[in-house]
């Protein structure tokens, strides 16, 4: 069976061949951004910066590679922006816990003076922030 079929398959109430994984394809199969990369380099997979899809869960954007390598049945379908209004595209580099991952490029974190940061609606300092 194809991915689709098994999906379409288990949906109707049928048996299919083996169950159908989803990993990454839906906000609630995200995965933490640490996660990602730590599968990414279990696996041998070539070691990049994450892709923050979330910056309100800090979810990392599973790439083909790896669901691959997961089994995933699901497609994944880029959101154009993120629950804080960013634009998921035009992405830059940022810490995070001590690893470099990517953030959308309109998204603006600052410290909180505490070890923790804010972040502000679509990248606009001119509000206060959506996020801690």
């Amino acid at each position: 069976m194809t991915s689709r079929e098994r999906v379409k398959t288990s949906f109707a109430h049928r048996q299919p061949d083996k169950m159908a994984v989803d990993f990454g394809g839906f906000a609630c199969s995200q995965m933490n951004a640490l996660i990602v990369g730590k599968l990414r380099k279990y696996y041998g997979l070539r070691e990049e910066p994450v892709k923050i899809l979330d910056m309100s869960t800090m979810t990392g954007v599973i790439e083909p590679d790896l669901k691959e390598v997961l089994g995933s049945d699901v497609q994944f379908l880029d959101p154009r922006y993120d629950t804080f209004g960013h634009t998921c595209d035009n992405w830059k580099e940022w810490e995070y816990h001590g690893e470099k991952v990517l953030i959308p490029g309109n998204c603006t974190v600052t410290e909180d003076k505490k070890g923790g940061w804010y972040v502000y609606p679509m990248g606009d300092t001119c509000v206060q922030p959506s996020g801690h």
